[in-house]
Parts: C-alpha cells; sequence; structure tokens
C-alpha cells in the first residue's frame, strides 16, 4: 500500500502552507507509540516523518468559501504539540485513549482511537473529530489516506 505516499504528497503540494513544517524526528514518534502502545497509521508516520507539523490555510479558505461537508483542517502539530494539546484536552472532555494530531481554526481536533492503532490494525485506524462546543466525538474517515483524499477534492480557490 504504497500509494499513501503519492496521496500526502499530492496533498502536501497542494495544500501545505510555504516555508512551513519541521520533519520529525524517527526515534521520537517510535517513542510515543511505544509509550502510548499503539501504531499510528502508516500514511500519518510518512506525513510527519517527512512533512512534519504544517499548516493548510489555503485550505481552510477553501472550504469556508465552497459548500463542503467537511471541517476546515489547519495545523498538523508536532509530535511534542499532539502529546501536549491531547493531555490538555483531556480535562477538557475529549475521551480517554483518543490521540489528536491536526486542528481546525475552531479548535477541534482530528484524532486516532489509540486502542485501533494497535499492532494488528495499524493501517486502517479510523480518523475522528472531537469538536469542541458540544464535546462530541464525530466519525470523519475510515482511515487517515482516506482523510486526506477526502480533502484533495475540495477545489483551491488560490488557483
Amino acid at each position: 500500500m504504497g500509494d499513501y505516499k503519492q496521496i500526502i504528497d499530492k496533498f502536501i503540494e497542494k495544500w501545505s502552507d510555504e516555508g512551513n513544517g519541521i520533519p520529525q524526528k524517527e526515534s521520537d514518534l517510535l517513542s510515543i507509540q511505544s509509550k502510548l502502545i499503539c501504531k499510528f497509521p502508516n500514511a500519518y508516520c510518512y506525513l510527519i516523518l517527512e512533512f512534519g507539523d504544517i499548516t493548510t490555510q489555503r485550505l481552510m479558505a477553501s472550504i469556508a468559501d465552497g459548500d463542503y461537508e467537511l471541517p476546515d483542517l489547519l495545523i498538523f502539530y508536532s509530535l511534542e504539540k499532539a502529546i501536549q494539546t491531547t493531555h490538555e484536552l483531556y480535562t477538557d472532555g475529549l475521551p480517554d485513549r483518543l490521540f489528536s494530531f491536526a486542528s481546525s481554526m475552531l479548535g477541534n481536533q482530528f484524532c486516532f482511537d489509540l486502542d485501533e492503532c494497535s499492532q494488528e490494525s495499524y493501517g486502517n485506524a479510523a480518523v475522528l473529530c472531537f469538536f469542541q462546543d458540544d464535546k462530541k466525538v464525530y466519525y470523519i474517515a475510515d482511515s487517515f489516506t482516506l482523510f486526506i483524499e477526502q480533502y484533495m477534492q475540495v477545489k483551491n480557490i488560490f488557483d
């Protein structure tokens, strides 16, 4: 399933803001996965290791300008920021065992269920969204790759 790299590369080319993103260290990723007793989806690992913490302001603006049923997506967190945000949100209603890896402009959190990120099912962990206003979790996509593909359907208003 190597095609996820092409999907991520196209997403970055289309939506990543210029001059941002610090690729994360594989040793840091492995350490976090070990501490959380999980294995994140390969596509997510590729994005974070190759491109890092990226912002997607053009995507956010394009979603706001169009008629899309998708929550806006503003930033993919660095690993350190993901851990920090996740722990802070546990006190604000984020369900236990969710891991926040990205955020919308309004602070809604895109998450993995750490129980789904077990060694056996890591390639298929669903993407969920924790909405700040009602403190509920909504299903977004069956996998990280499908999550990214949904945003590739958005028309870039800056083209």
